[in-house]
């Protein structure tokens, strides 16, 4: 058992990270300019057709859609409750981001998965809780299929499910390993390969939240003339 579920490591880590390098529109992808009034940044910039709103389930069975996330920074990611290393790995570094930051300055995370038909809102609620039992900025969406591909599509998410003749499983659902981050208003101004350290998603989030303050200051004061 152990050494079936080694393979199953394995198999899904080297998917995430091939698939990372060769989902469509990484090409247009570039290691992002330093910020104008601050470090340089870390994660990757992608072509303005990637991301969108949407609508699915959270793990409370209630409707999600951007619009939930109050105008916070959010790191979005796509994985399963099944996954052996990859997705619990990524929901670790997102909790170790939030603990590095100020309340004030901490992140949504979004988990959406990519088996539908095995993690259902209740599946996913405990499956969370295993990381942050208070569920912290933490949510986890499903849907039916169609609608789970609808949202892979949007975020160019490279999923496929495989078969695993023999194992307890059933199957295994291999799928790319980008985090992305969501800016106040919903788009997606970076992403993230597979193990890139937090502290660089810190450092960027620290720069873009200094230069972003004071457009929106501007834009407040503006409501008032």
């Amino acid at each position: 058992m152990e050494k079936s579920r080694r393979l199953i490591c394995t198999m899904l880590t080297g998917f995430a990270l091939s698939a990372s390098l060769l989902l469509p529109g990484i090409g247009e992808a570039a290691r992002a300019r330093p910020l104008d009034d601050g470090p340089g940044v870390n994660g990757l910039r992608f072509p303005e057709s990637i991301g969108g709103d949407f609508s699915l389930l959270d793990q409370n069975g209630q409707p999600f859609s951007l619009a939930r996330l109050e105008g916070r920074y959010a790191l979005l990611f796509f994985g399963y409750t099944h996954c052996p290393d990859v997705c619990p790995t990524a929901l670790s570094e997102a909790l170790k981001i939030n603990r590095a930051l100020p309340p004030e300055r901490r992140v949504s995370i979004v988990f959406i998965t990519l088996d539908p038909e095995r993690d259902r809102p209740e599946v996913l609620k405990r499956y969370l809780a295993h990381f942050d039992p208070y569920l912290t900025g933490l949510t986890g969406l499903t849907g039916s299929v169609a609608q789970v591909a609808d949202v892979a599509k949007l975020y160019r998410a490279a999923w496929q499910r495989q078969d695993l003749p023999g194992s307890r499983l059933g199957y295994a659902v291999n799928h790319s390993a980008y985090s992305y981050l969501l800016d106040r208003r919903g788009k997606v101004v970076l992403a993230y390969p597979y193990g890139t350290p937090h502290s660089d998603v810190v450092q960027d989030l620290i720069a873009l939240d200094k230069r972003e303050r004071p457009s929106i200051a501007r834009e407040t004061l503006s409501k008032f003339k």
